[in-house]
């Protein structure tokens, strides 16, 4: 089980398993099923976005992503606009298309794509009494994951939202999504049900009654370690003019990913432990890209994690990157270090390529046990 701290949407009711001078309200197993439950799977793991927001009437954003578990079963999306404080209205619109690594789409006619997320273009007014940092919301709505899982039948998906406006001072600020805790929408699934408040006295079990007790804890434990959380995702826009890029055939930063002009810039991020507390070579990770190789050359792009404090290493890179339009990369495998400082690890990107410019618009790094 994750030994990461959880701060829950609302303080948990545990029942206690023995109350001195007074009535035991619940056994042994319910006490540490809710426990299982809210530390494993009752919080979301995976994410999308933030995408980066640019100052264009329009562009196109692809965020990867790959479902934490069979019993998460919706995705919450939302994005939002500003403006620049004048009083002449936009007509602005958000379009969503979801493919599958195998080539499967669902497109934003698809009664499975929520309204604000169609392409259907709705009236943005501005008033002068605005300031240029307000921020409104566009539009929000749920993602059936079963639902589309049935046509995207491979695991690994891509989100492309077209973002357009009719006036260049009315833009995109970001579009961000968060997988649902399972409490919330779900009632019947492979492992553990909340109990406590939920479900007070019931055995434990989830859809049928022919696992209880303690084998139920250890099957929910076991959906917990599979549900891999989400350490990174962001997107640019699908535009070699914002994307960050980078010609040199050696390792280098990426244009628009520097700190300081020369150095790479640096994500921080908290790795979860599972099975390697305090490691210099960590826990089992996965990433990819959305790159695209302008030029009829080959990339390369390197994944280094460094532990805070520690300064453990470890680098992946995904080569032969030789798309010459925007493409998802394969999956490449590496590992965080958990030994730095409160566990925080510094994620950052280079690349090099044999000829013309190596750029990329999206990066997804995953757990992958």
């Amino acid at each position: 089980m994750s030994t990461e701290a959880l701060v829950p949407d609302f303080a948990p009711l545990l029942y206690t398993e023995a109350l001195v001078k007074g009535t035991v309200r619940g056994g042994h197993t319910i006490t540490r099923a809710a426990d299982v439950n809210i530390i494993a799977l009752g919080r979301p793991a995976r994410r999308i976005g933030p995408v980066e927001s640019q100052t264009s009437a329009s562009a196109t954003y692809h965020c990867g992503y790959t479902r934490s578990h069979d019993s998460i079963k919706q995705l919450w999306l939302a994005w939002y606009f500003h403006a620049d404080g004048t009083n002449t209205p936009a007509s602005i619109s958000v379009s969503l298309t979801i493919t599958d690594a195998a080539g499967h789409t669902v497109g934003p006619t698809d009664a499975r794509v929520p309204t604000g997320f169609d392409g259907v273009a709705a009236t943005a007014l501005r008033q002068t009494a605005l300031y240029q940092s307000d921020i409104f919301l566009g539009a929000s709505g749920y993602l059936d994951l079963d639902a589309l899982a049935t046509t995207l039948t491979d695991p690994s998906w891509s989100f492309a939202f077209s973002f357009a406006s009719t006036a260049s001072t009315t833009v995109l600020d970001r579009i961000e999504g968060w997988e649902c805790p399972r409490s919330q929408v779900d009632d019947a699934d492979d492992y553990g049900a909340l109990t406590g408040p939920v479900n007070p006295g019931n055995p434990i079990v989830a859809g049928s009654t022919t696992t209880l007790g303690y084998e139920r804890i250890a099957k929910t434990v076991e959906g917990a370690i599979a549900a891999g959380h989400t350490l990174l995702s962001i997107a640019w826009p699908t535009n070699t003019g914002i994307a960050p890029g980078l010609t040199s055939a050696t390792f280098v930063p990426f244009t628009r990913m520097l700190e300081g002009g020369a150095t790479p810039w640096p994500w921080r991020v908290r790795p979860r432990v599972v099975y390697a507390p305090a490691s210099a070579v960590g826990e089992p990770h996965r990433v990819r890209y959305l790159y695209q190789v302008s030029g009829g050359g080959s990339g390369t792009i390197r994944c280094t994690a460094t532990s805070v404090g520690a300064g453990s290493v470890t680098t992946a890179d995904a080569a032969l990157l030789t798309s010459a339009t925007w493409a998802w990369s394969a999956w490449v495998s590496t590992t965080i270090p958990t030994d730095g400082t409160d566990r925080i690890v510094s994620l950052t990107f280079t690349g090099k390529t044999t000829a013309g410019t190596l750029s990329v618009a999206a990066i997804e790094v995953e757990e992958y046990q």
